[in-house]
C-alpha cells in the first residue's frame, strides 16, 4: 500500500517522526512510504511527485500555516490530491501539526483531520505526540484488510496470463456487488486495457475488506479471485490462485476446506447467514428532570418477541426505570450483548429500533457508541428512529394504512417510483403527493423542528433527512443510495454504506452518517405493557 506524505520543508521533523512510526509496517510489507526525500539528485521532481500521488492508496498531509501557505502545495500537490480523491478513492489522512486557520479552508472543510477535533499535534505532552503518530500509523497499516504483500502476490500471478476481457472482468464485479449501494466508477482509460483495468479493481477488492450482501458476509476480493479463476485456462495459474486464497482467507477465519467448497459448490464466502431481527428499545422521559426509563424486546419474529429489559432488571447491571440518557448507548451494548448469549444472533443481523419522545427524534443515534474501538453502532446495526407519541396515540389508524395502503402498494417497489424528494420546507401539496400513492419522503435540505413536526402528525411512515449539508455531491449520493432498491431495504442500504465508509476509513463528514431515518414498520408492533415474557424464561 503507497502512502504519498505532503507537508512543508519547514516540519520536516514532524515528517520524519511520522516516517519512524509507519516504518515498523513498512519492514513487514505492508506499506511503501513516499515523500518528496525519495526524489534522486537530478531527477525531473514535479513528474516524480505527480506520479507518486497517481500511484499512491493514502495520502498524508502534515498541516501547518505553513503548508497551507506553500504556493507549491496548494497549486501543484493539493488539486492532484484532491481529483485523485474524487476519482479513485484515494484516503487522505490531515494531520494537524501546529495551530493554524485549517477550519477556513474549503477543500478540508469536508475531510475528517487528525487528532480528533483538530487538535494541534503541537499542543500536547511529547509522550502523546508519540502516541497519536504510533496510532495514526496503526490506523493507516489496519485500512488493507488484504496485506499489500500479499496483494503484490496476486498481481504476479496474473502478469503472464491472458486476462479476461474488461466486459467479463465487470461482470464478476457486478455480481459480487450486485446490491451493495456506491460502486466505485473505474476511468474511461481503463476501458480498454484488461490488465490495468483487473489490477484496479484488485485494490479496490482489496480495500472493501468483508461485504454485507443480503445479511450474508462476505470476501469480496476472495469471490472475486475464485470467479476469475473459473475464466482461465492455464492449469497451474488455476492452483496458485487456489493457494492465494486459502491464505488471504485465513485473515478472516476461512479454511481450506471453505475455500474449496467456494470453488466446487459456486457459492459466495459466506461467514455467517441468519434472517434479520430486531431490537425494540422505548424510551420515555420521566418527570425528575433528566432521568429516563427503557423497555427492551427482542423481536424475532410476530410470534416470539421477548422481554429482556426484564432480564436486565434481574441481573442489577442497569436499573432500567431510572438511566441517565447518556447511558442509553452503554445499555445497547448490554442488550446486544445479552441477545449473543441467550440466541446467539451476532452482530449485522440485528436491526436496533429505537422509539423516542417526539422532541428527541433528531437525536445523532447512528454517532453513538459503546465501545470506542469498534465505532458507531449504525455502522454494524441498522439502525432506525421511531416516534414513541406518534405511536402510542395514532397505533390503530397507522396500522390500518400500513397494512392496507401503504405495504400492499408500494413497500416492494422501486424507490424512484414511490419517494417525494421534496428540495424545500413547503407543506402545500404534500397531502395530495402523499395520497397519489408515495410513501416514503426524503428531504434536500436540513428540516427545522417545527417542519419535521408536521411531517411526522401527517402520518408519513417513513422519512429520510440529512442533519447537516457539507456540498452538492453529498445529496447526489443520497438519491444514489435509495435508487433502484426496493423501500422496505432502505434501513440496510444505510447501513451498508456506514459499514463501507467504515471499512475505508472514510471522512466522518459524509452524509450518510449525518442523516436520521424515521421508519414506523406496523409490522414490528411493541407488545403491551403487561408482556414479561423474558430470555431466561424461555
Amino acid at each position: 500500500m503507497k502512502i504519498f506524505i505532503s507537508y512543508s520543508h519547514k516540519n520536516e521533523e514532524w515528517k520524519n517522526r511520522l516516517e519512524e512510526e509507519l516504518k515498523v509496517f513498512e519492514l513487514d510489507g505492508n506499506l511503501d512510504i513516499w515523500s518528496d526525500s525519495n526524489i534522486q539528485t537530478g531527477a525531473d521532481w514535479l513528474n516524480e511527485i505527480q506520479n507518486a500521488i497517481e500511484q499512491s492508496h493514502i495520502a498524508i498531509l502534515l498541516i501547518s500555516t505553513a503548508f497551507l501557505i506553500s504556493d507549491f502545495i496548494r497549486k501543484k500537490e493539493i488539486p492532484h490530491i484532491i481529483q485523485k480523491k474524487e476519482r479513485d478513492g484515494l484516503i487522505v489522512f490531515p494531520v494537524i501539526i501546529e495551530p493554524c486557520n485549517w477550519n477556513h479552508i474549503s477543500w478540508l472543510e469536508s475531510i475528517q483531520v487528525q487528532p480528533k477535533n483538530g487538535k494541534p499535534l503541537m499542543s500536547f505532552s511529547e509522550c502523546d505526540r508519540k502516541t497519536h503518530l504510533s496510532e495514526l500509523a496503526k490506523t493507516i497499516n489496519s485500512i488493507f484488510p488484504i496485506p499489500f504483500g500479499q496483494l503484490n502476490n496476486l498481481k504476479e500471478i496474473l502478469t503472464d496470463v491472458d486476462i479476461p476481457s474488461v466486459e467479463n472482468l465487470k461482470h464478476i464485479y457486478q455480481h459480487i456487488f450486485s446490491d451493495t449501494p456506491g460502486l466505485f466508477e473505474i476511468p474511461k482509460t481503463h476501458n480498454n486495457n484488461s490488465r490495468i483495468y483487473l489490477f484496479h479493481l484488485l485494490d479496490q477488492l482489496a480495500l472493501r475488506g468483508k461485504n454485507i450482501k443480503n445479511r450474508i458476509q462476505t470476501i469480496p476480493i476472495i469471490d472475486f479471485v475464485i470467479h476469475l479463476r473459473k475464466l482461465i485456462e492455464n492449469e497451474n495459474i488455476k492452483k496458485k490462485l487456489v493457494v492465494w486464497a486459502v491464505e488471504s482467507g485465513k485473515r478472516f477465519d476461512l479454511t481450506q476446506q471453505d475455500i474449496e467448497k467456494l470453488i466446487y459448490d459456486n457459492q459466495s464466502s459466506v461467514i455467517k447467514s441468519t434472517t434479520m431481527q430486531y431490537l425494540l428499545m422505548r424510551i420515555e422521559e420521566k418527570k425528575e428532570e433528566g432521568k429516563y426509563s427503557i423497555q427492551a424486546w427482542f423481536y424475532r419474529d410476530k410470534e416470539t418477541i421477548v422481554n429482556i429489559s426484564e432480564d436486565m432488571d434481574d441481573q442489577n447491571k442497569f436499573d432500567l426505570d431510572n438511566i441517565m440518557f447518556d447511558e442509553v448507548p452503554l445499555i445497547i451494548g448490554e442488550l446486544l450483548e445479552h441477545i449473543n448469549d441467550y440466541f446467539g444472533i451476532q452482530r449485522y443481523f440485528i436491526g436496533i429500533e429505537l422509539f423516542l419522545p417526539l422532541e428527541q427524534i433528531n437525536l445523532e443515534v447512528d454517532h453513538w457508541s459503546f465501545d470506542t474501538d469498534i465505532g458507531p453502532i449504525a455502522a454494524y446495526y441498522p439502525m432506525v428512529v421511531r416516534v414513541k407519541e406518534r405511536y402510542e396515540k395514532t397505533t390503530k389508524k397507522l396500522d390500518y394504512l400500513f397494512k392496507y395502503y401503504w405495504k400492499s402498494q408500494n413497500l416492494r417497489k422501486n424507490p424512484t417510483d414511490c419517494v417525494i424528494w421534496l428540495d424545500e420546507p413547503d407543506i402545500k401539496g404534500l397531502r395530495s403527493k402523499l395520497r397519489g400513492g408515495s410513501v416514503f419522503l426524503a428531504l434536500n435540505f436540513v428540516p427545522e423542528k417545527d417542519f419535521l413536526n408536521q411531517l411526522i402528525k401527517m402520518g408519513v411512515p417513513f422519512i429520510l433527512w440529512p442533519r447537516k449539508i457539507y456540498n452538492e455531491k453529498e445529496i447526489k449520493d443520497l438519491r444514489k443510495l435509495t435508487c433502484c432498491q426496493y423501500v422496505e431495504n432502505v434501513p440496510e442500504l444505510l447501513f451498508k454504506e456506514r459499514l463501507n465508509l467504515l471499512d475505508f476509513s472514510i471522512d466522518t463528514q459524509y452524509i450518510t452518517k449525518h442523516i436520521s431515518l424515521l421508519w414506523d414498520n406496523y409490522d414490528r408492533k411493541l407488545p403491551e405493557p403487561d408482556f414479561v415474557i423474558n430470555a431466561m424464561s424461555l
